[in-house]
């Protein structure tokens, strides 16, 4: 019998090892060989020769596993679009174009190119039927890429208004300018007027004189409107101070200046000051004291009929005589009484005078103390009414106080149609009346 022995490199039967190189046939004579048979490189077909029978696979190995291998994978790529595209960036500008791998394995990528957009312009501002005919004005368009162009055109508005803008940017006493501003700019004096008026920040619209308001808005042809807005300071004059009495009562103060006089119908935007003149102060009362005898000489009459010690105009009873005082001053050196010999007067004393209110020129003043009156009241602080003057009694008594001017005041006009609004912006204050 023949023996097949596959994929080993020995072998053991009937307690022999036998060793060979694969493959490795063999006969029952080898088995019956007691000694350790090498044999290499014969084949079956010499086996065959020598033995009978089929072949016996004496042994089967395990079969050697084939390695798995994990195929090593190749990275891939999920790249974006180039953004921004060309055709989003404006014609001719340069720029830098990405596109990004969404899967993370790969460096986002760049290149320069040229945008071909062609720009988008805005319509020309401000239209020319906003602007009054006939007049020149520039006009000026954008585009979307950041462009500009200016031209000069002519309005074409027909307004039933005349319009005007009048700043007030520098410090200024009795503002009365809005006429002739109209006038110098075109207007024909009948035509109702659509007017701006602006009082910038810093600015200081005073008055010289309480008579007089800081800014005068005139009237104007009957359905004009104004717009004031006003972001500096509007402030009325201090009113006048009362003078003190001389022997006599106080005089009043006077009443303090008006910050705003309207005669034609306006809409104030407040955001800065308006504040009304303060009043003066009353004058202090005077004191008048009547029949004071006032010496003249002393003589010696002893008798109504005269003698050596008075001189011959003075004899006489000293109590009958007009306007002339005696008193008893002592006794004669010969006989009688020793008179003193006076004229009858009237002695004045004087209040002091009212202090100034407060206003565009200066704060308030206090009143003054006067001579033998009394004094004087002080001015009151803007929008304030003034103090009274002191009194001496109930016949000579100290003036009063001044009232506080009006921060706003309606002047008269002959329709009496004039109207305002006033709106308190941020920042916005008032003081004094409102009439």
């Amino acid at each position: 019998m023949a023996i097949k022995i596959e994929n080993f490199d020995s072998f053991e039967v009937n307690g022999k090892t036998y060793t060979g190189v694969f493959p490795l046939y063999s006969s029952d004579a080898v088995c019956a060989n007691p000694n350790i048979v090498d044999y290499k490189n014969q084949t079956e077909d010499e086996l065959l020769q020598t033995d009978e029978g089929e072949f016996v696979n004496l042994y089967t190995p395990t079969p050697t596993p084939t390695p798995t291998t994990t195929p090593t994978s190749t990275p891939t790529a999920n790249f974006t679009d180039w953004t921004p595209a060309v055709s989003d960036v404006c014609d001719g500008v340069s720029f830098l174009q990405t596109k990004k791998d969404l899967n993370g394995n790969f460096a986002d990528d760049t290149r320069t190119m040229v945008g071909t957009k062609q720009p988008t312009w805005t319509a020309y501002i401000p239209d020319a039927s906003s602007i009054p005919a006939g007049q020149s004005f520039q006009q000026t368009r954008t585009n979307d890429c950041g462009d500009s162009m200016t031209i000069t055109s002519i309005g074409t508005k027909i307004s039933i208004f005349f319009e005007h803008s009048i700043i007030i940017s520098s410090n200024v006493n009795n503002y009365d300018g809005v006429t002739s501003a109209l006038y110098a700019n075109g207007w024909n004096g009948t035509k109702k007027v659509d007017l701006n008026i602006t009082v910038n920040s810093g600015v200081i619209v005073g008055s010289s004189t309480p008579a007089q308001p800081s800014l005068n808005i005139p009237l104007l042809p009957t359905g004009s409107i104004v717009r004031l807005i006003n972001r500096g300071k509007i402030l009325g004059a201090g009113g006048t101070f009362g003078l003190g009495g001389i022997g006599a009562s106080g005089q009043d103060g006077e009443v303090g200046g008006t910050a705003l006089a309207i005669r034609t119908t306006t809409i104030i935007s407040n955001y800065g000051q308006m504040k009304a003149g303060g009043g003066g102060g009353g004058g202090g009362a005077g004191y008048l004291q009547t029949n004071i005898c006032d010496m003249v000489e002393v003589c010696r009459c002893c008798d109504r009929h005269g003698n050596d010690d008075c001189p011959s105009s003075q004899r006489g009873d000293p109590c009958n005589t007009p306007d002339v005082c005696w008193w008893v001053i002592g006794r004669c050196s010969r006989r009688g009484t020793l008179y003193a010999h006076g004229k009858k007067i009237n002695a004045s004393y004087s209040g002091g005078n009212g202090g100034f209110g407060e206003g565009s020129y200066g704060t308030a003043v206090t009143g003054l103390v006067g001579t033998g009156g009394k004094p004087g009241g002080s001015g009151g602080s803007y929008g304030k009414d003034g103090s009274a003057g002191s009194s001496y009694n109930k016949t000579s008594v100290g003036g009063k106080g001044g009232l506080a001017g009006y921060y706003i005041k309606i002047e008269y006009t002959p329709n009496n149609d004039v109207s305002y609004s006033y709106v308190k912006g941020l920042g916005g204050f008032v003081d004094g009346r409102i009439g």
